[in-house]
């Protein structure tokens, strides 16, 4: 809905959050290169990051096609193109199949939609082979190819493991599906009943966003996804039965397949139960609903009232830098050079649990860090005193 309200600011909020996205693949790039690091940072799952990437790359890829279709290309288009190459090399070093067939299968979806839209096919193939290349280099030029039999190991360990988490959800389920156990109470639940033959997950998600929205939410919680659904195979199906321009044919396309590639993610994924994806979910939804008022001029805001939401921006972001930081640190996800120097060293990482303490105190993770490192450095295992300070944070 805030969305709707901001329409004629979409394409700027697109660009600012597109302009981000950029410092992020460039930086995610030169690790990769440079020291072999797996993409994933500012988010803690490679998925979902992969998810991010696609979000903004089958929108621009689409848009390019349509450029060069109309044979109108520019500084931008060419800044554009570079972007799609990089990024769906970050997309293959994620590890995430399912990404990596979302964005090839939406580019080649797009293209048929940009060639019926514009009545032309010259030169379109640019940017699916872009995009395929950038698969291609990651495969061949960093050397991670897989056998067949490897990748079909990996395959069914991940799908194992992702039946065993659904099969553990409805275990869970009360008698009534109607309203379920309540958001967010899976990885309680889910303490109870693990077994041995899932030692690899933290046990907080389902890696099905329908089947835990079932269980915890019950038939309300589905009501929205099935909307965005409804509301993805409407455009899509316009889109390809028109044959007129992206403007005139009821929405973005784009905006669509990667909304529609958010949607199919969530079968094997916590795609929706992540604020970044979810936030990206409602722009891409917004970018492809025509709001049928007529645009107004936005109202002038005094510059004082900017001053609260700007802070809280701040706060927001310190926040989030110090849980990414901390679980870089201590609980051993991926970081940068400066995590991973403090990560090697224990009594490093002891002065940061404890400075990181001071700056959010309402955080458990360095409160039980510290204490586990005590117990190392001092070959004793943890006090009850250590204990009961970490519980009662």
């Amino acid at each position: 809905m805030l969305g709707r309200c901001l329409q004629d600011q979409l394409p700027g909020i697109w660009m600012v959050l597109g302009a981000l996205l950029g410092v992020v693949v460039i930086y995610s790039f030169v690790e990769l290169g440079l020291h072999g690091v797996r993409p994933g940072l500012p988010l803690t799952d490679h998925n979902n990051f992969a998810a991010a990437l696609y979000v903004f790359v089958l929108p621009l890829a689409y848009r390019l096609m349509i450029t060069q279709a109309e044979r109108v290309r520019s500084a931008g288009w060419w800044i554009g193109l570079l972007f799609v190459f990089p990024a769906s090399t970050l997309i293959a070093a994620t590890g995430s199949r399912a990404a990596t067939w979302i964005v090839l299968a939406g580019v080649l979806c797009l293209a048929a939609i940009a060639c019926r839209e514009t009545g032309r096919t010259n030169l379109i193939v640019i940017v699916p082979v872009a995009a395929w290349m950038g698969w291609l280099t990651f495969k061949v030029v960093f050397d991670q190819a897989d056998t067949s039999l490897q990748s079909a190991e990996t395959l069914a360990g991940g799908l194992g493991v992702r039946l065993t988490l659904i099969e553990s959800a409805w275990a869970t389920q009360p008698d009534n599906l109607l309203l379920g156990t309540g958001l967010l109470t899976f990885p309680l639940l889910y303490r109870q009943i693990r077994g041995a033959e899932d030692p690899d997950t933290a046990g907080l998600f389902v890696h099905n966003n329908y089947v835990q929205l079932l269980v915890e939410t019950g038939v309300p919680g589905l009501l929205p996804l099935f909307a965005l659904l409804v509301l993805v195979v409407s455009r899509l199906v316009t889109a390809m039965r028109s044959g007129k321009t992206a403007a005139a044919s009821g929405g973005d396309a784009g905006y669509a397949v990667a909304l529609a590639g958010l949607l199919v993610h969530a079968l094997v994924n916590f795609v929706f139960y992540t604020a970044v994806l979810g936030f990206l979910a409602g722009l891409l939804a917004a970018s492809i609903v025509n709001c049928s008022r007529a645009s107004q001029p936005p109202a002038a805001v005094a510059w004082y009232l900017l001053v609260p939401p700007v802070l809280l921006a701040v706060i927001a972001l310190g926040h989030l830098w110090i849980d990414v930081t901390t679980a870089a640190v201590l609980q051993g996800q991926s970081g940068n050079t400066w995590t991973r120097n403090i990560a090697a060293d224990p009594e490093r990482q002891l002065r940061f649990a404890r400075k990181f303490q001071e700056l959010n105190p309402s955080r458990g993770t360095p409160v039980v860090g510290e204490a586990v490192l005590l117990s190392r450095l001092l070959a004793r295992t943890a006090d009850a005193s250590d204990v009961r300070r970490a519980l009662d944070v």
